[in-house]
């Protein structure tokens, strides 16, 4: 009997601290409950929630404040990983109650997974595989946008549904408001019958913001100033006439987007007018790029 005893529980400690770490990965302090400490892990759980919660809820207004929230989710994690380990070297059986049980456990995990889920979310992260919003937003660059504080204001950048794909985000910027009368001639927009000036850029700055492909490609590098946003743009003086088009009437709750790399870019020249109802994000501001060097290079620069 006395064997059998020892090898329970030898059998129950080994299960113990590879489950614990196991699900407080998943929801730190859910691992901490499993070991029969109720209080500290329920305490932790909440902790976790209304941090994940501010997470959700808030709208950071830079990464500084994003990386912040992510140390804190990892903090919980580690917490709850070593106050496990700890706890199954100090006590080397424990006792077993419905609520510690690890079919309850992962119970716990899936309702509380099942609340994050309907909550409402005020905020989006997204990497952005696409070239047509180069220089300002590299392909591999990954997004943070406001869900909450839409501007659908000419010249800001856009984060939609796309009208022919539903369940693709694309991110353009808004030249077109309702009302406004837009068209491109020989790479040249106008709004309204006027000529949106520009300045052109003469350093080579924009080849360290595009994908490989357009290094060494020959692109015109403009500065424009539309409404409150200054912002640049690419064009390819060998595929101008494709990208021009004809005058268009914006109707209302509807809007003309164009990509920045004008050569390069499926917008509203291919889709068409995007519905305001298509709209979801205002993007922010980029945390993460796809350099392997030095992924934290373009880290809080603000899209305009």
């Amino acid at each position: 009997m006395h064997l059998s005893k020892k090898n329970y529980i030898m059998k129950e400690m080994t299960k113990s601290i590879f489950f614990s770490i196991f699900v407080n990965i998943l929801y730190p302090g859910i691992g901490v409950i499993y070991l029969n400490k109720f209080k500290m892990g329920t305490s932790l759980v909440i902790v976790t929630f209304l941090s994940r919660l501010f997470y959700h809820y808030i709208v950071f207004d830079s990464a500084w404040n994003l990386t912040f929230a992510f140390i804190l989710d990892c903090s919980l994690i580690i917490f709850s990983i070593v106050y496990s380990v700890l706890l199954i070297k100090e006590n080397k059986t424990f006792d077993i109650y419905s609520f510690n049980k690890w079919y309850s456990c992962i119970f716990l995990f899936l309702i509380l997974a099942l609340v994050h889920t309907f909550l409402p979310r005020n905020n989006m992260t997204m990497k952005y595989n696409s070239e047509s919003m180069e220089p300002v937003i590299t392909k591999g660059d990954h997004i943070y946008a406001s869900k909450k504080k839409l501007n659908f204001s000419r010249g800001k950048v856009t984060l939609f549904n796309s009208p022919k794909n539903p369940g693709i985000f694309l991110i353009k910027r808004i030249l077109g408001i309702p009302g406004d009368k837009i068209e491109m001639t020989n790479g040249n927009l106008f709004i309204n019958g006027q000529l949106q000036e520009y300045k052109e850029l003469k350093n080579d700055l924009w080849r360290n913001n595009v994908s490989v492909r357009f290094k060494k490609i020959n692109l015109k590098n403009r500065l424009f100033q539309i409404g409150e946003n200054t912002f640049e743009t690419l064009l390819n003086d060998e595929l101008v006439i494709h990208g021009d088009f004809e005058e268009v009437l914006v109707p209302k709750d509807t809007f003309f987007v164009l990509g920045d790399n004008r050569s390069y870019s499926a917008d509203s020249r291919v889709l068409g007018l995007i519905p305001k109802s298509s709209i979801i994000a205002s993007p922010k501001f980029i945390f993460l790029s796809p350099s392997f060097t030095n992924p934290f290079y373009k880290f809080n620069n603000k899209i305009r």
